[in-house]
């Protein structure tokens, strides 16, 4: 199967509790983009884009974000979380690293 967008509940491997096992599943089916909810952590993961091989994007608690196939994204509505769990964005890179087999 093959796919332009991703959607699951969970996160992807970026996110801290996230899955590696979602960032195989999305590159096997050549997503260019992905998106979440669950943690509802609306994190900036774009510096490792190009090691995952998609843009992913978590979308905040009962808020709403426009995303195409070409992973431009507008917040229509802000997560209500999304203030109180700004804090998390500094810790993306040193909770977990991303691991891409070349």
């Amino acid at each position: 199967m093959r796919c332009d967008i991703l959607i699951t509940h969970e996160a992807p491997g970026y996110h801290n509790n996230g899955f590696e096992i979602l960032d195989d599943l999305a590159r096997n089916m050549g997503a260019r983009v992905t998106v979440h909810g669950h943690h509802h952590d609306r994190l900036d993961s774009s510096e490792r884009w190009a090691q995952q091989g998609f843009k992913s994007f978590g979308v905040g608690l009962r808020g709403i974000t426009a995303i195409d196939a070409e992973g431009n994204s507008t917040v229509i509505i802000p997560g209500e979380l999304d203030v109180q769990r700004g804090f998390r964005q500094k810790y993306i890179d040193v909770i977990k690293d991303v691991d891409v087999e070349p």
